[in-house]
């Protein structure tokens, strides 16, 4: 039997294959947490990950002090399949809420073992250059990642991206959640946790510059028929290029209160699509002539602050991002 973790990051196109890809391939079993299709009832939940994450501690796991016949009411194994790629799929492990130290994959991983002795774990991680990843997400996730963070705009977020800054209470839920954007963070941690399971990555890059290059590769990746991948990646992806004319707004103060204004967060639900883009077209027109003069500096700020990191992750895996 083979699993493979893929672990996100967000705002790299993780939706599209939850939604397409990896429900439906037919040499994948897709085993969630998300479900998009109801009707698929994908094996794991968020809510049995974070039972699994929880139920025992690091050094039960390790120690194989757990009860077998108490994960038996938690996982179904009739879900798993020893012939197709098994995978599960979760950009919350490349999140700051990631609390619980990969426990729930260990103590799946051990359960699975216990009626596969030769299984194989792999991981897989889509990647995106830090600014446009992180900048991406502050937008998408605003409401959750201002509150959290007590940061009220992306100005003020640069700010604290210094090499200097202290690891005080202050600072403690934003470099919390800023070292999971490191790369070479990442790979390590999962190199120590799981030193026998293979780390594969791809560049969200490639998926606008070169679809099919991008769907080639995860079919190279996961072991599965190329030729159905680029069938079903026909499908417009979701977070690729021109979705977006709402990305290209200039985020002012005011763009960003009204559009998570709550009374419009809750017409957004029923809101048609066409009023959506006519509301998109005029936001663009009033912002156009805003300023972006601070962007190149923004970047420069991103790119000086993982230079260091993104230079020994290139070392370690070839994958360049300086």
């Amino acid at each position: 039997m083979k699993v493979i973790y893929h672990l996100g990051y967000p705002r790299t196109g993780t939706t599209y294959l939850q939604k397409n890809l990896f429900p439906l391939h037919s040499e994948i079993n897709y085993v969630g947490p998300k479900d998009y299709i109801q009707s698929h009832q994908t094996a794991l939940t968020l809510q049995k990950l974070d039972l699994l994450g929880n139920i025992y501690t690091s050094k039960e796991i390790e120690d194989d002090k757990y009860d077998l016949n108490e994960l038996k009411k938690i996982i179904d194994i009739e879900k798993f399949s020893k012939d197709k790629i098994n995978i599960v799929s979760s950009e919350r492990y490349t999140m700051f809420t990631n609390i619980n130290e990969f426990n729930d994959i260990k103590l799946l991983n051990k359960f699975l073992k216990s009626f596969y002795p030769n299984l194989e774990v792999e991981f897989l991680i889509v990647l995106r250059n830090q600014y446009d990843l992180i900048k991406s997400l502050y937008f998408h996730k605003y409401r959750w990642i201002s509150k959290i963070l007590n940061i009220k705009n992306f100005n003020e977020f640069v700010k604290f991206l210094r090499k200097d800054l202290p690891f005080n209470t202050d600072n403690y839920l934003f470099l919390n959640f800023i070292k999971n954007f490191n790369f070479l963070y990442m790979n390590d941690k999962i190199e120590t946790i799981f030193p026998k399971s293979k780390i594969n990555y791809l560049k969200f890059e490639t998926l606008g510059e070169n679809k099919e290059a991008f769907f080639s590769d995860i079919s190279k990746i996961l072991n599965i028929n190329e030729k159905e991948t680029l069938e079903i990646s026909e499908k417009k992806p979701e977070n690729v290029s021109n979705k977006g004319a709402i990305r290209n707004i200039y985020r002012s103060s005011f763009i960003i209160t009204f559009l998570n204004f709550s009374l419009f967060l809750k017409l957004k639900k029923i809101i048609p699509n066409s009023f959506k883009t006519i509301l998109v077209n005029i936001l663009n027109l009033f912002t156009k002539n805003f300023k972006k003069t601070n962007e190149d500096e923004k970047i420069k700020i991103f790119f000086e602050y993982f230079l260091e990191s993104n230079e020994k992750f290139y070392d370690k895996t070839k994958i360049k991002y300086f």
